[in-house]
């Protein structure tokens, strides 16, 4: 989302085994967990 008054989306994405668990905050990461994997998300070049 980007700053501001009103709430935009700046894109989506769609993971095909859906998600298994919670997203989790862990530091600067956000993990995600799915039926076949485990994916780290993190912010670059800040």
């Amino acid at each position: 989302m980007q700053r501001g008054r009103q709430a935009k989306v700046l894109g989506v994405n769609r993971l095909a085994d859906g998600l298994m668990a919670s997203p989790t905050v862990v530091g600067d990461s956000l993990y995600l967990r799915t039926r076949s994997g485990l994916y780290r998300v993190e912010a670059t070049g800040r």
